[in-house]
């Protein structure tokens, strides 16, 4: 599960990223909002992370983000010289009203955030529904469970993860570098045999014991799950 990290200083940034990644997911992190709208564009991130270090323009650069992005976003706030005079819970409020989905102000502890972090991406992301369907394919988010006409089948994580980028963009053709981004992160070799391994384990699950396959490739632009075949 691919998490974006946006804007505050390098150092707790990184030290961030860190600690996501201690928590099974996948950090990437930009400096600021137009990064953040130029790697999120199709990119399926889980969720959001804004870090933005100056209350006098987190208002607008949050609407910017909510308009252009539709991820989860949580917002973190540094603390600052008015907060012992209330600053903290203006920017916070600031902070939702202007499209942040949850906020935390410093100083946060990492277990409360990586515990709300999960409850948003629960709430607003890909498995928000907890079900997701595709024709008699069905994934539950939450019990990390798949079926396919009532039968159970067994999943890795990471076929599991793959299978939840699919089943949230049906119809769609998933290059490989986005399927390296969603799983890995943006320094995977987009290129690398071991995502056709991996989708080959996935066909071999949801579609070789079935009659109609529903995961695909499509020549010289990636994999859609599909009823259809796609057409050259």
């Amino acid at each position: 599960m691919q998490v974006l990290i946006v804007g505050g200083p390098s150092e707790p940034r990184d030290a961030l990223a860190a600690d996501l990644d201690t928590q099974g997911l996948t950090p990437e992190t930009v400096d600021g909002v137009p990064d953040a709208v130029a790697a999120g564009t199709d990119n399926g991130y889980a969720a959001v992370l804004v870090m933005l270090d100056r209350p006098d323009t987190l208002v607008d650069d949050l609407r910017v983000l909510r308009e252009r992005l539709g991820e989860p976003m949580m917002v973190l706030l540094p603390r600052t010289d008015d907060d012992a005079d209330g600053g903290d819970t203006h920017h916070l409020a600031a902070a939702l009203d202007a499209g942040a989905d949850d906020a935390l102000a410093a100083p946060y502890d990492r277990e409360v955030l990586f515990a709300r972090l999960r409850a948003l991406v629960r709430r607003c992301g890909p498995g928000a529904a907890s079900v997701v369907r595709f024709e008699d394919l069905e994934l539950d988010y939450d019990a990390h469970r798949v079926t396919r006409a009532g039968q159970d089948i067994k999943l890795t994580a990471k076929e599991f993860d793959l299978l939840t980028l699919f089943m949230t963009r049906p119809r769609r053709v998933l290059s490989r570098e986005e399927i390296a981004r969603h799983a890995w992160d943006r320094n995977f070799d987009a290129f690398s045999n071991v995502i056709e391994v991996i989708i080959s384990r996935l066909r071999k699950k949801i579609d070789q014991p079935f009659d109609t396959p529903y995961l695909h490739t499509v020549v010289n632009r990636g994999y859609m799950l599909s009823v259809t075949p796609p057409t050259e």
